[in-house]
């Protein structure tokens, strides 16, 4: 009879993990540069619109793949883009636009683990 057994998460599990939330973060900042090439937009634009490799890193990343998908979408507008939001930081002079992406530092962008909702 064969035993199913768990293993403990190891530091090369974390490190793995982070690597994937770095992979997907890429991706969205590919997507909204300002600078970016065609061809980095349009990889960025094919893999955050749910390819194959962004569903395995997700499951690498512990995110729900299908979320991430869902809210890639909604951020982005008709021309591809990731959408750009206004947002006034004391006065009109600290006007700067916030574009929402993956960040540690976090501009808003929830992400949702199988688990629990973190702010990357």
């Amino acid at each position: 009879m064969n035993h199913v057994t768990s293993r403990q998460p190891t530091h090369s599990d974390a490190a793995c993990r982070h690597l994937a939330v770095r992979v997907i973060q890429q991706a969205v900042r590919d997507l909204s540069a300002a600078g970016a090439s065609r061809a980095d937009q349009e990889s960025a634009r094919a893999f955050l619109c749910g390819s194959p490799m962004m569903h395995q890193w997700c499951e690498v990343a512990h995110l729900n793949s299908s979320w991430m998908v869902a809210r890639a979408s909604k951020l982005m507008n008709r021309s591809g883009r990731l959408a750009i939001r206004s947002g006034i930081q004391g006065d009109a002079a600290a006007k700067q636009p916030c574009i929402r992406k993956l960040k540690r530092q976090g501009n808003r962008f929830d992400v949702k683990s199988r688990t629990e909702e973190r702010t990357l």
